[in-house]
């Protein structure tokens, strides 16, 4: 198209020695910001390399604004509908767990919440599923051991939705959507 605008601002000190990612593009529910991922795989950026620069940003569609967010990249980085929390999963505290966090945008307090039997010893890497209900409150998460998940955002309170021993429940999706 003839209206392509960068909207990452990192500029490489020797672009022929550099190496990135840029993932988890998603657009902000209202339209008006767009949130990625940037992993620095080698090399540096004005000021920046990769030890202190791999992590998540919000900007403006006209490419202002940029504000890095506590989200380091582990897996799906998700707006709430209603614009006003972004969700992630990362590694718990608990030896061994993931966790989802949830950061709200306006007061930038982020809260963690432990996942059940999301042992990461599985490879997963981070990549459970998330999926918010449409009226922001909840967030339903799939767990390695296959079993589904919905945490309360407001109490952070985890409910064991499916609990079966044999049967591999995946891909969390609110309806009607």
């Amino acid at each position: 198209g003839t209206n392509i605008m960068q909207i990452s601002n990192f500029v490489p000190i020797e672009p022929d020695k550099v190496e990135t990612t840029c993932t988890e593009a998603f657009w902000s529910p209202d339209g008006i910001k767009i949130s990625y991922v940037v992993k620095i795989l080698s090399g540096s950026f004005s000021g920046l390399d990769a030890h202190n620069s791999t992590g998540s940003y919000i900007v403006n569609t006209d490419g202002t604004n940029t504000q890095k967010s506590p989200y380091a990249g582990g897996g799906y980085f998700r707006w709430s509908p209603n614009g006003t929390k972004i969700a992630y999963v990362t590694n718990s505290t608990s030896f061994g767990l993931y966790a989802v966090s949830i950061e709200d945008l306006n007061t930038k307090e982020t809260k963690s919440i432990d996942i059940p039997n999301s042992s990461s010893a599985t490879g997963n890497d981070g990549k459970l599923l998330i999926s918010w209900s449409k009226d922001s409150k909840k967030i339903a998460v799939e767990s390695v051991s296959k079993d589904l998940f919905v945490i309360d955002t407001e109490n952070l309170t985890v409910t064991n939705i499916t609990n079966t021993k044999a049967i591999s429940e995946r891909s969390p999706s609110w309806r009607p959507y």
